[in-house]
């Protein structure tokens, strides 16, 4: 993968809402200082990796699977999809993106008799930076399966695509305190209207099956929590991108949609333009998870589960467990 920054180029080779019109002129969507500080702080990131920083490596046994999440923002100071993602590579989780506003690492193991491979990263909530930052680990990692989440409303929203379209908001730094101007989108795209962006772009699962594959999960779940009928959590699996979901998870799930299909990916103004190859990942999704699951150390291990479950279930390999493999 060709990273392309301003005034600067250096090449890592991989290891192996309602739709605005996007704007010809890809150098202010998130403003002179936004875009500046969203390169420089990935191109830290990429440093960092290059000189020892943990994360993600093609290598272990059975499906690859990616698993994303957030840090702090708006008050949300322990955000469930950070603490789920993280809680998968380690017993201690702390649901925080890190000093680069991007923090990744994998762990081979067995869950339900299958033996894969998961690399979780948190991520700060911040325009650009978040999505640049999986697309890294992906082309590191060369995953099977791709599943990011996200803290959204109501029941737990299987999503089925994303929107070239952003709401005016800032994002916010690793303390949850908003960024304002320094990360806050001037346009009203994700991505500049170049070859093989699309307005609106499907994700590579099918949602309705999702949902019926994991009927037992939820089930588990909904046990697990305590949940009775009355305020169990449902899985509401989405027919079409949702207009209204046009913030940080949006942004994201778009870049990272297109990158996965080899679309060049013009982020922050043009500082930063990623062009990845074709990924061999044949599944990807986003899963937002209900406003009010709690992050308590039972809640986050019952998401763990089911978050497991789905990514499992909707990977497209997986692997007989060995005798000797570490089970989950």
């Amino acid at each position: 993968m060709v990273y392309y920054m301003r005034n600067f180029v250096f090449a890592l080779l991989p290891l192996l809402a309602t739709c605005g019109t996007p704007s010809s002129d890809t150098l202010t969507d998130l403003g002179a200082q936004g875009n500046i500080q969203v390169a420089k702080r990935f191109e830290k990131y990429v440093n960092a990796r290059k000189n020892g920083l943990d994360g993600c490596n093609a290598s272990g046994s059975g499906a690859r699977i990616v698993v994303s999440g957030f840090g702090s923002f708006q008050g949300t100071l322990r955000n469930i999809s950070g603490l789920v993602a993280e809680s998968i590579v380690t017993d201690a989780p702390a649901g925080t993106a890190g000093n680069y506003g991007i923090k990744a690492s994998q762990r081979e193991f067995v869950f339900n008799g299958k033996l894969i491979t998961v690399c979780a990263i948190v991520l700060e909530v911040q325009w650009d930076l978040a999505a640049a930052g999986v697309l890294f680990e992906i082309d590191k990692f060369a995953p099977d399966t791709v599943i990011m989440t996200g803290l959204g409303l109501e029941g737990i929203r299987i999503e089925s695509g994303a929107i070239n379209n952003t709401t005016n908001l800032s994002g916010y730094d690793e303390s949850g305190s908003a960024s304002g101007d320094k990360n806050r989108p001037i346009s009203s795209w994700v991505l500049s209207s170049e070859q093989g962006v699309e307005d609106s772009i499907r994700f590579l699962w099918n949602p309705e099956k999702i949902a019926s594959q994991n009927r037992a999960a939820l089930a588990a779940l909904n046990s697990s929590l305590g949940l009775n009928s009355v305020n169990a959590f449902s899985i509401l699996p989405q027919t079409a991108p949702n207009p209204k979901n046009n913030y940080i998870c949006n942004n994201i799930a778009f870049v990272v949609q297109h990158g996965l299909k080899g679309v060049p990916v013009s982020l922050a103004g043009g500082n930063l333009v990623i062009n990845p190859p074709p990924n061999r990942a044949r599944t990807s999704g986003f899963l937002h998870f209900p406003k009010n699951a709690l992050t308590t150390p039972l809640s986050i291990n019952a998401w763990r589960e089911f978050i497991l479950n789905v990514a499992t279930a909707a990977s497209s390999k997986t692997s007989s467990a060995q005798p000797s493999s570490l089970e989950f």
